[in-house]
């Protein structure tokens, strides 16, 4: 690999002086260092002038001739080849929190194929696709030179499965839709329905999950006129929640089945919205045939 700058280290012995030396001698050797001091003066604050006006004017050029994106292009490259040939490129990517991402994804949104100029990856970019796939929330992106790629990224956790004309989409746990998600892998989660039972799937399911024997109970939520819940447990019995205090709710009807088993009975639903009772319809050839639960 050929280097760019040579630099060498030069080290020089004290000149010991002669005794033959004279006045004039050193006189003149004094006089012609002050004019190569004056001539290096000079130099130094010409170059730059130079330089500069040099890319002036190639900048003119290429504006006028309207190649100034090409030319700007072209240099980019040239220094991508540059430091690539020096040793910065890919050659390592780690990726933390990837759990439904595929590998596929992955390589499309870093952009950059194995051995890539490192110097051409725009972090904040990148950040942008993954943050674009289906299942990544956020992503960090950060080039550990010469060839190391460190990504961390937060993936969204799937809660629930939201129907809607008769189609399930994946939801997480913000209530969120996960776009183009496998639904079929994630049929053990509880379905929601209706109007806004998405976004405020994750706020009922979380009061739910308090009562963790109870809620593994639940097949499904019916979001009503976009106010309250009523739930469908795995043996079809329907348990009307109130619009508010939920989780208490869900906590009296626990504490009565653990007491005296309601929910193995022939009962077609159980009516939280009191806070007082508990209203249990039972399955029978009369629809009005009604139980109440005081005090519970």
């Amino acid at each position: 690999m050929r280097r760019l700058i040579e630099v060498f280290d030069v080290k020089t012995k004290p000149k010991i002086q002669s005794h033959e030396d004279t006045a004039a001698a050193r006189a003149k050797r004094k006089q012609s260092a002050s004019r190569k001091l004056v001539a290096f003066r000079t130099a130094a604050v010409s170059l730059p002038a130079i330089l500069l006006g040099t890319a002036i004017g190639v900048g003119i050029w290429a504006w006028q001739t309207g190649r100034m994106d090409a030319q700007k292009y072209y240099l980019t490259q040239s220094l991508y080849s540059a430091t690539s040939a020096l040793g910065l490129k890919v050659e390592n990517v780690q990726i933390n929190g990837r759990n439904y991402t595929s590998v596929e994804e992955v390589v499309a949104a870093v952009g950059l194929a194995n051995g890539g100029p490192m110097l051409s990856l725009d972090p904040h970019e990148a950040q942008k696709r993954f943050e674009a796939l289906p299942w990544v929330k956020s992503a960090t992106i950060r080039r550990q030179l010469p060839g190391t790629l460190k990504i961390d990224i937060k993936e969204r956790e799937p809660l629930a499965l939201w129907q809607k004309d008769y189609r399930h989409t994946l939801v997480d746990q913000s209530g969120d839709i996960i776009p183009d998600a496998p639904v079929r892998s994630y049929s053990h989660l509880p379905i929601v329905v209706g109007e806004g039972a998405a976004k405020t799937a994750p706020q009922l399911l979380a009061s739910l999950e308090q009562q963790p024997e109870l809620y593994q109970k639940v097949k499904s939520a019916i979001r009503v006129s976009n106010r309250r819940w009523t739930v469908v447990l795995d043996n079809e019995i329907l348990v009307v929640l109130p619009e508010e205090a939920v989780a208490e709710a869900w906590h009296r009807l626990a504490k009565l089945h653990n007491n005296e088993k309601i929910l193995d009975r022939a009962i077609k639903s159980v009516d939280l919205r009191l806070p007082d009772r508990v209203v249990l319809r039972l399955i029978e050839e009369s629809s009005d045939s009604v139980e109440i639960e005081k005090n519970t």
